[in-house]
């Protein structure tokens, strides 16, 4: 058994904190977002840090990647019939500004990460306390309907402005996106995470109560299930799990979902919305973004229908004017936009590399019960479209073999 902290390391320096910081507010921080070519000067620090130290295994470990994505996007030109270079780069940018960060950081990453979301959790828990006691918040960048410090973010009704969210965003778009990067601290730590329960607790239970300040379905099924895995996966007496265990866990979970009231209502709003739309009309529900997203998908299984608005609302010219007019369509499923946008290729590419990622240190059934929750995080929010998920395969974690 491993004796010292889990969630520490040694060399560990501030420019290591910088770099896991700025690659969580780079995958949906509102302020950066406004800011041009963050991805690209980030890809670019990658470059300048590759030619400086030449790093050749780092060239290794990300050119087969580049490779890929340069072939998917030659596909989608001979499918769609054009491709605005910008996107393909823009995807190019992402890969090397995550997998440069990834690389750069090692074995050390997930124990920045999860004082970095300590860090976040503990300033979140703040200002979201005042706001939700007193109506005090704070507004640095002037961002429609969004007040904002870089550190933490709130939303405002757009019809209503003095109506602001009661979740909790953290420094995020959503509290949805909150809760998913979150999330990715038990699935970092899922192979020792009773240890740095017993290790961390204290940071631990600020990151748990942030978490459940988000008000987030998708966080909160994930959590019970991450909880109830390790219940079972601690549990010696294999007949137990079977006899005991497992009827137990789907009994709780049919009164977690059907008694929480927010999370009962909102699966079964959502579930009758999708089934009440025709194929063609667009929803920006979990469950109805998935069913309109099939067409596409159907259209264009391999290499996908694009980012280019033109070509990925190409049946809809309503969703692409929109788009192209500069309105966020708040698409509800990140899964299904992914395999619409990039193709099945795309999606299975990403699992199969995050499997082979996570199955050098953990066991197979650990292996297989994070690509589930990785699955389930894409179901609530488009996470792909940012580098910190998009680029998880390249994380090194420990070797921990106290397992035996």
């Amino acid at each position: 058994m491993i004796k010292q902290k889990v969630a520490q390391v040694d060399n560990v320096s501030l420019y290591d904190y910088f770099l896991v910081f700025w690659l969580i507010l780079l995958s949906g921080s509102p302020v950066i977002h406004l800011l041009p070519g963050t991805t690209y000067l980030t890809a670019l620090m990658g470059i300048v840090y590759i030619i400086l130290l030449k790093k050749v295994s780092y060239i290794s470990k990300v050119l087969p990647s580049i490779l890929f994505f340069v072939i998917i996007s030659f596909g989608q030109y001979l499918t769609l019939g054009s491709l605005p270079l910008k996107y393909p780069f823009g995807m190019i940018a992402m890969l090397l500004a995550g997998a440069f960060i990834y690389y750069k950081l090692g074995t050390k990453f997930r124990y920045v990460y999860f004082n970095v979301i300590f860090f976040f959790s503990a300033a979140s828990l703040i200002f979201w306390t005042l706001q939700n006691t007193i109506g005090l918040t704070f507004d640095v960048f002037n961002i429609p309907n969004v007040r904002n410090i870089l550190i933490w973010s709130v939303r405002s009704d757009p019809y209503d402005l003095s109506i602001l969210e009661y979740r909790n965003n953290g420094p995020f778009w959503e509290p949805g996106a909150f809760a998913g990067y979150i999330l990715l601290v038990p699935i970092l730590f899922l192979s020792d995470l009773e240890i740095v329960w017993k290790k961390d607790r204290l940071k631990l239970v600020i990151i748990i109560m942030a978490l459940i300040t988000t008000f987030s379905t998708t966080g909160y099924i994930i959590f019970f299930l991450v909880c109830m895995y390790k219940i079972v996966s601690n549990s010696k007496n294999g007949i137990l799990k079977l006899v005991v265990v497992i009827p137990v866990i789907l009994l709780l979970t049919s009164v977690f979902l059907t008694k929480i009231d927010f999370i009962g209502e909102k699966l079964v709003t959502q579930y009758e919305d999708a089934m009440g739309r025709e194929g063609n009309t667009f929803s920006n529900t979990r469950m109805g973004a998935f069913y309109f997203d099939l067409q596409y998908i159907e259209k264009h299984p391999f290499f996908g229908n694009g980012i280019d608005p033109k070509t990925r609302w190409s049946d809809h010219t309503d969703l692409y004017l929109e788009s192209i007019n500069g309105k966020n369509l708040g698409h509800g499923n990140g899964f299904s936009n992914f395999a619409a946008s990039m193709g099945l290729c795309s999606l299975f590419f990403l699992i199969i590399n995050l499997f082979v990622a996570f199955k050098k240190t953990f066991k197979v059934e650990e292996t297989l019960f994070v690509l589930l929750l990785f699955i389930l995080l894409l179901q609530g929010e488009s996470f792909l479209n940012y580098p910190l998920l998009f680029c998880l395969y390249f994380v090194k974690l420990p070797n921990l073999k106290y397992h035996a």
